[in-house]
């Protein structure tokens, strides 16, 4: 009874706030730690066993689910406005996967999001319609792809490449969670921020020789950062600012992709 209670006036205290995210911010002050590296890059550790064990954090996701499905999706009128929408409810939803689906008997039971599908469909997890938004049920590859990368948002002039710095899989190879819910005001200063210390990321981009060793997001998602700059490497040299660096990639002849690390994003992991 105290948990419904308390539960409901958490609702009710986030709608009239006016924030659709205000609970998805709250989980990230609780559970996320982010960490700067020597390099300048930085990583985002999730909790997901403190979240999962935490009442209010339940009681959050809870919040957050209403605050989406009570979403107006027509009031999305602009490009920000729209983009920041979509990675928060993308993020959220990928923790809340983990949150429902990752446990057994009150323990994390998955190393990886991989372990949630199955042998012959182990990224099963991104293609659910179980996530609700505005009165339909969506998957993640519906709001990253579908909507975020997507033809209509194509047509607006609204896709946008960094998106892929943005969205988060709940993997170490995944780029960072962000520790701040994006908004229309923040969007740009985020994204961009994000790009460039991934670049400082070893395991998003480093170069040995005249190799450029490159997140394997390059190679998945080519035609996006070619679409955006016109070649992979044009894209890249818009986001570093270090000259020799910069000159490295330049002058670099190939392109080698990393291997990507599906381990769930926990500080064990790192």
């Amino acid at each position: 009874m105290k948990l419904s209670i308390f539960l409901t006036l958490l609702v009710f205290s986030s709608l009239a706030s006016g924030n659709t995210f205000e609970p998805f911010q709250k989980i990230l002050n609780q559970s996320l730690t982010s960490k700067s590296l020597d390099s300048g890059g930085f990583e985002a550790h999730f909790d997901y066993q403190k979240a999962h064990a935490d009442t209010e954090t339940q009681a959050l996701v809870n919040q957050q689910v209403v605050n989406l499905k009570k979403m107006n999706l027509t009031d999305l009128k602009d490009k920000n406005q729209a983009l920041a929408f979509w990675i928060n409810a993308y993020n959220f939803y990928m923790v809340k996967v983990i949150l429902e689906n990752g446990f057994k008997d009150g323990k994390l039971a998955v190393k990886s999001v991989k372990d949630l599908g199955t042998f012959f469909n182990p990224y099963k997890i991104f293609k659910q319609k179980s996530h609700a938004v505005g009165g339909k049920k969506l998957s993640l590859d519906d709001m990253e792809k579908g909507i975020l990368l997507g033809e209509e948002y194509r047509a607006k002039g609204w896709k946008d490449a960094r998106i892929h710095f943005a969205v988060n899989c709940a993997s170490v190879g995944c780029p960072p969670l962000h520790p701040k819910i994006y908004t229309a005001k923040t969007l740009d200063r985020f994204l961009d921020d994000n790009i460039k210390k991934a670049f400082l990321t070893p395991r998003h981009l480093h170069i040995k020789g005249k190799t450029l060793h490159l997140t394997h997001l390059f190679k998945w998602y080519e035609s996006d950062f070619t679409e955006s700059a016109g070649t992979v490497k044009k894209f890249i040299l818009k986001y570093i600012t270090d000259e020799t660096i910069k000159e490295k990639v330049q002058s670099s002849q190939e392109i080698e992709y990393i291997d990507y690390d599906w381990k769930l994003n926990i500080s064990d992991h790192f």
